[in-house]
C-alpha cells in the first residue's frame, strides 16, 4: 500500500505558530511520526493536516480544534502515551 500525502502538518495562514511548535523538537518529530504510522495503518489515503496536543496544556487543544475545524472531509483522531511520560492528542484529515 502507498500512502500519498497532499500536505505534512497545514496550519491556517493567518494564524499565528500553534503554540506546540515550543515542544521539544524530538517529541514533535515523535508526534508527527505517530499520525504517519496510524495513517498507513489503519488504510487513511491522502493524509494531511497533521495535528497534535498536549492533552494537559488547554492551549493545545484549543489550537487542534482550530485546526480540525480548517481541514476538510475525513478527520481521524487518537491518544497516545509520549516516551516522555505526557499524553498527546494527535489528528489528520485524509480522503480529499
Amino acid at each position: 500500500m502507498t500512502l500519498s500525502y497532499c500536505a505534512t502538518n497545514a496550519m491556517p495562514s493567518d494564524k499565528p505558530e500553534p503554540p506546540y511548535a515550543a515542544l521539544p523538537p524530538k517529541i514533535y518529530a515523535w508526534g508527527m511520526a505517530q499520525i504517519e504510522a496510524y495513517a498507513k495503518e489503519h488504510g487513511f489515503y491522502f493524509a494531511d493536516n497533521f495535528r497534535m496536543a498536549d492533552v494537559g496544556i488547554p492551549e493545545h487543544l484549543e489550537w487542534f480544534e482550530k485546526l480540525k475545524r480548517g481541514g476538510c472531509c475525513g478527520r481521524e483522531e487518537f491518544t497516545v502515551d509520549g516516551y516522555d511520560g505526557r499524553t498527546y492528542l494527535l489528528g489528520f484529515n485524509w480522503g480529499h
